[in-house]
């Protein structure tokens, strides 16, 4: 079955819906993961590589909170990557539409958000892009 015929919405309905997808997947996959200062930078780069390497993404920006992990690491010399140390930017285009979105910790909030930031023409500017 095409994928094409499974999905009843526009194409940037559609973009969007891949985006939530590939942002859910780096913080669910990757939560709990053991980590320190010593292994933080390869684990961006496969955090980051694994987003590439899905469908419909065009960017990925993946930063991991060094100040937080080395508050976090137990007398074991490690601790868990938590919400509160991942943040992150994802490109999505599919079809000539471009959805970009972000995941980070929100403090106000005390909890890790997920949001559109852009929906529309791949390459226009749109009101929502963050500077």
């Amino acid at each position: 079955m095409r994928s094409t015929t499974c999905f009843n919405c526009s194409d940037g309905e559609r973009a969007a819906f891949e985006l939530g997808i590939k942002l859910a997947s780096f913080f669910h996959q990757y939560l709990g993961a053991p980590i320190n200062l010593g292994n933080v930078d390869s684990m961006e780069s496969a955090i980051c590589e694994g987003i590439l390497s899905q469908p419909f993404v065009t960017d990925a920006e993946i930063s991991l909170d060094r100040e937080e992990i080395e508050r976090s690491v137990s007398g074991f010399g490690y601790c868990s990557l938590s919400e509160r140390m991942m943040a992150g930017r994802v490109t999505i285009v599919y079809e000539g539409m471009e959805a970009v979105g972000e995941l980070g910790w929100a403090e106000e909030m005390r909890y890790p958000l997920m949001r559109v930031v852009s929906v529309g023409p791949h390459g226009q500017k749109n009101d929502m892009d963050l500077e």
